[in-house]
């Protein structure tokens, strides 16, 4: 693989890893308030449970709020019924493996230096990407 698509992968994992430890950092803290709130009994909490979409969805940014934007249009106004369904959709799509599209990445593949970088490139993505060829 060819030194520009190694560091521009490095580069995005290392986002990717950052982007996932601030989404474990919002949800372990949102968690870990609501823990210490229920155990205020008959204390008034700060964070209703119908309200916790409502307040992760305001700590988002980047691809988090895009893709919490398109998860509420999916899913209408139920979208924020349910904590776990949510916090399950966030980390089912922001997991390390949610990154990894070797298809998109090798649709996307162009020949920008070398031949031999490319066919480099080319190389590593295909058999990660799935693709098989039709029987005639």
């Amino acid at each position: 693989m060819g030194a520009k698509a190694i560091g521009l992968q490095q580069e995005s994992k290392t986002r990717n890893n950052q982007m996932m430890m601030d989404i474990k950092a919002m949800v372990a803290g949102l968690s870990l308030q609501n823990n210490e709130l229920a155990g205020n009994r008959g204390q008034s909490m700060n964070v209703l449970p119908e309200s916790r979409v409502k307040v992760a969805a305001l700590h988002l940014e980047g691809k988090a709020i895009l893709w919490h934007q398109g998860y509420v249009k999916i899913k209408g106004p139920v979208a924020y019924d349910n904590w776990q369904e949510y916090v399950g959709s966030l980390r089912a799509r922001f997991r390390k493996q949610g990154y990894d599209d070797p298809l998109a990445e090798l649709k996307n593949l162009k020949q920008t230096h070398g031949l031999q970088e490319y066919l480099d490139t080319f190389d590593a993505l295909y058999p990660k990407a799935g693709v098989r060829r039709s029987s005639p």
